[in-house]
């Protein structure tokens, strides 16, 4: 029996979203992130559905409408089944897969045009006729290729990390941490991507349109959610969503070329412009009573002085070693930081907001800044003792 003839008639994407209700954008999305297998390929640009992708769609809609789950959530209850639509391809579909992901590693390292189906194969230990069977050329691949390019970019972990997290600026910065990570390897593949939206190949083209469209989509969906919680003024989400992912992208260059600043750096002034280019005036006024709460700094002497719009090197982080690597530790998420010097190390016991006790090692350099009654105070941090948010 034909698998058409078991699944019912084949349908295309815009079929599919018209009965199951859900946008284009949502399926792909979907796809991108395993929650729907993937379609039947017809040719380079042509994908066509069934009744078990019809038949996924609705138990999401059930899943998050009847118990409230998350999409993390969900998938995990589809990964703990056992589901046909979801094995019944899923050898043919891994080979696929592993085709594509090879092909975009060596593109993005060596090119598109210096990249031979041979380097390909002989990098997978697969024969040219396993790699024919699923695809008739690199053009063909290249297509696959730009439809996987988003969730590379972004990857499964770094999607849960960011769903979890509810406030909008925070959202935005986990978001573009997880595709600055990955933007540096696949710059090349992305370049490819935006010169294949003026090829006269409409099939590449329109692929090519869609891979931005589903790096895009993210930004557009918090924008939404962000404006439909008063967090940002209302505004045109399609452009503003582009603007910001140029701004992410320019910012990636930007390192690159200059490496002597930090992720943090670049970041704090990327959430200052947003803030001031998108926020609505009651996130403003929030912000502004975040800033005004006040903090104690006992000094090594146990003066005590209130401050508030508490800083680090002008900064609303304070920046330290943890392990082998670097964090940074949020202004809104201390409690307490007490300092203390050992073995001319300062290090800095901070207690969050949450009860969570770290100790980082931060530099003597550092100055602490705030506002007083009668102006700005500014001290290095190595004469400070203590800092205690006012309850």
């Amino acid at each position: 029996m034909t698998d058409k003839a078991k699944n019912g008639k084949l349908m295309k994407m815009e079929i599919l979203s018209q009965r199951s209700g859900y946008s284009i954008s949502t399926i792909y999305e979907y796809l991108r992130n395993g929650l729907l297998h993937s379609p039947r390929k017809e040719g380079p640009t042509k994908s066509r559905f069934d009744s078990t992708h019809l038949k996924r769609l609705i138990m999401i809609r059930d899943f998050r409408e009847k118990e409230q789950l998350t999409l993390t959530e969900i998938k995990k209850r589809f990964e703990t089944s056992i589901d046909v639509t979801q094995t019944e391809f899923s050898t043919e579909q891994s080979i696929r897969i592993q085709i594509v992901d090879k092909a975009l590693a060596l593109f993005a390292k060596q090119h598109l045009e210096k990249t031979k189906i041979s380097d390909i194969t002989d990098a997978l230990n697969m024969g040219s006729g396993t790699f024919y069977r699923y695809f008739k050329s690199k053009e063909d691949l290249f297509l696959d290729c730009l439809e996987r390019l988003p969730s590379v970019l972004v990857p499964e972990k770094a999607w849960e990390e960011v769903e979890r997290e509810t406030d909008y600026i925070k959202r935005l910065r986990k978001r573009a941490y997880a595709m600055l990570n990955a933007i540096p390897s696949y710059i090349g593949m992305l370049n490819y991507a935006k010169l294949a939206l003026g090829s006269e190949d409409r099939k590449l083209s329109e692929k090519a349109a869609q891979c931005l469209k589903s790096l895009v989509y993210p930004l557009k969906k918090d924008l939404q959610d962000a404006i439909s919680k008063g967090r940002v003024r209302k505004i045109n989400e399609d452009l503003t969503a582009y603007l910001l992912m140029g701004i992410y992208e320019t910012f990636c260059h930007s390192m690159l070329i200059d490496n002597t600043f930090s992720v943090d750096e670049g970041f704090t002034i990327i959430e200052d412009f947003v803030k001031h280019a998108l926020y609505s005036e009651m996130s403003k006024k929030n912000d502004e009573n975040k800033s005004s709460e006040k903090y104690f700094l006992t000094d090594i002497d146990k003066h005590k002085i209130s401050v508030h719009s508490l800083r680090f090197n002008e900064n609303t982080y304070l920046p330290g070693r943890l392990y082998q690597g670097q964090l940074n530790v949020h202004v809104e998420d201390i409690s307490t930081v007490s300092l203390i010097m050992e073995n001319d190390v300062l290090k800095a016991n901070v207690l969050g907001k949450t009860g969570k006790i770290i100790t980082i090692q931060v530099s003597a350099d550092i100055l602490v800044s705030g506002i007083t009654d009668m102006g700005q105070f500014v001290v290095p941090i190595e004469k400070i003792r203590m800092i205690d948010r006012v309850k």
